[in-house]
């Protein structure tokens, strides 16, 4: 049964949160203009460590590393952060970061800082 469920499956205590926390405007408002806020700190900081930060309206960003995205991926697991490298789909240099409170992103960028 694992091997063939969703990778993020929900279950009904979920999906009651999810509707419930969508009647919540000023929860909604407060966390998109704290995503938006660290996207661009993220963004910034990558961009002067030489990295390509694609335009995103979501609470992630998409990376072209200038590197290999699994070695990176790897590197960075080993110290607790987890990216997704998009090699899957032929994009050896590419990943996927999810934008976390600005204490997680601070540190992500600074352990990034000492890997490039």
């Amino acid at each position: 049964m694992l091997r063939l469920r969703e990778p993020f499956a929900l279950n009904r205590v979920a999906i009651a949160g999810a509707v419930e926390s969508i009647k919540d405007v000023a929860f909604g408002e407060k966390h998109m203009k704290m995503n938006r806020e660290e996207k661009l700190f993220v963004t910034e900081q990558l961009v002067a460590l030489g990295c390509k930060v694609y335009p995103s309206h979501t609470n992630f960003i998409f990376v072209d590393m200038k590197q290999d995205g699994v070695v990176l991926f790897e590197k960075l697991l080993e110290k607790g952060f987890i990216i997704r490298p998009c090699a899957g789909w032929g994009l050896q240099n590419y990943v996927r970061i999810s934008i976390g409170t600005h204490e997680q992103n601070k540190q992500f960028i600074d352990l990034l800082k000492d890997i490039l």
